[in-house]
């Protein structure tokens, strides 16, 4: 082999080793690139959001800035006024929510969607408190923008109506129930029931029951009682003596507030039987009444069913959250909202039986804000309550829901001072 042979074959490999350099050099900046994930749109704009959930189908338009990872703005459903709007932008993921009223329901609604470049977004929706699931999609830009319809003009301002007056000669009485109302498996499991919700529902009311002498509290389910006794010996000591004083009511009667549509008459039956009997043990009392702030539904043969066991007062919130029955509504003896047949009344059964039931105790998770005794509202239930049945009485919960807990102070502070001034 020549000279000139051998320096062009050095030549050859110098080069073939500099293209393969050059080709990893290349071969790792396409890694990473690749790595690097597409830039997702701007959230600030007008968006076109298109929903379903349930089967049913809804159109959102939200005009949203942003600053950092917070979203801020407004949304406006179809029909409805502009509600604000808050949430949150990390990387391609998006968080939003805002809140409204569905005849009376707060709803929260929260979109959970992926942002992609050609300003678009999807995702999952989710309504609480009902606890369903759907699917939405989003546009973003001109397309959205043109869409945007002006709000629906205010509504006409009904004349006020006259101040409420009780017949005369009449007083009314209103039953108001402090209530924590907890779901003992839902969202969470039992070790934080136990570890945090009971222990909490205990000591929150033992300190409102030193400080407040008229604070009385509701709770229900032997079997959330059962778990107390188990794993806070001391705590559940001091909860027997306050119960033996009148301070803390065992209520409802059962082992938990359970469904009544599912189960058979026994079973239902046996949640009595059996939650009687473990409040009879512990407490050496139970309760006349059957409480379901939050089931789904009641069946026609409940009040037989209650009556039969003993039970003469059933209480209820549920049916302002929508109702299949037709009964109710303005101008029903009650006035009451439509699908409630009234307020307080007689709830008979398929057999003729028959409990005192309370069927409107509004929220449970609702405060006290103003002196009840002076409240147009209340005044006129308990008129309308009257005249139809009377019986000027009326019943309402204040409280929390769904952890436990124990109503908020400043309505266990306003209703003492409404106690002690009358």
């Amino acid at each position: 082999m020549s000279d000139l042979e051998k320096a062009t074959d050095v030549m050859c490999e110098v080069e073939s080793a500099e293209v393969k350099r050059t080709s990893m050099k290349v071969f790792k900046f396409l890694i990473l690139l690749a790595a690097i994930p597409a830039a997702a749109s701007d959230v600030p704009g007008v968006w076109r959001i298109s929903g379903s959930v349930a089967g049913q189908t809804f159109t959102s338009v939200c005009n949203l800035k942003q600053q950092g990872e917070k979203v801020t703005g407004t949304c406006t459903m179809t029909g409805e006024q502009p509600v604000d709007v808050v949430g949150s932008i990390k990387a391609d993921q998006v968080m939003l929510q805002y809140g409204i009223n569905d005849g009376g329901t707060n709803l929260i609604i929260t979109f959970n969607g992926t942002l992609s470049p050609n300003a678009e977004m999807k995702g999952d929706l989710f309504v609480d408190p009902f606890d369903m699931q759907g699917t939405f999609t989003a546009r973003q830009g001109a397309v959205a923008e043109a869409e945007v319809a002006p709000p629906p003009p205010p509504k006409p301002v009904a004349a006020p109506e006259p101040p409420a007056v009780l017949d005369s000669g009449k007083n009314a009485t209103l039953y108001v129930v402090p209530y924590a109302h907890l779901d003992t498996e839902w969202r969470w499991e039992y070790p934080t029931v136990i570890g945090e919700y009971l222990s909490r529902t205990m000591r929150d009311n033992f300190a409102l029951f030193e400080k407040y002498p008229h604070y009385i509290f509701n709770f229900s389910g032997a079997n959330r009682y059962r778990l107390m006794k188990e794993y806070y010996p001391a705590d559940y000591e001091k909860l027997q003596k306050y119960v033996a004083a009148g301070r803390w009511f065992v209520a409802g009667s059962s082992m938990e507030e359970n469904d009544v549509n599912n189960p058979s008459a026994e079973s239902i039956i046996r949640q009595i039987l059996y939650g009687k009997e473990y409040f009879r043990h512990d407490f050496g009392r139970t309760s006349a009444e059957y409480m379901l702030p939050d089931c789904f539904g009641f069946p026609a043969s409940l009040p037989s069913i209650l009556a039969h066991t003993g039970i003469k007062g059933f209480s209820t919130q549920k049916l302002t959250w929508h109702s299949a029955t037709t009964a109710g509504g303005p101008g029903s003896p009650q006035d009451t909202q439509k699908g409630i047949p009234f307020n307080v009344g007689v709830w008979e059964g398929l057999d003729g039986k028959s409990v005192i039931a309370a069927l409107n105790a509004t929220d449970y998770g609702g405060n006290i804000t103003e002196d009840l005794t002076k409240n147009d509202t209340w005044i006129r239930r308990a008129q309308n309550d009257g005249k139809s049945s009377g019986l000027y009485v009326d019943y309402r919960y204040y409280g929390t829901g769904d952890i436990g807990g124990s109503p908020r102070e400043p309505s266990v502070k306003l209703m003492e001072a409404i106690l002690t001034q009358v």
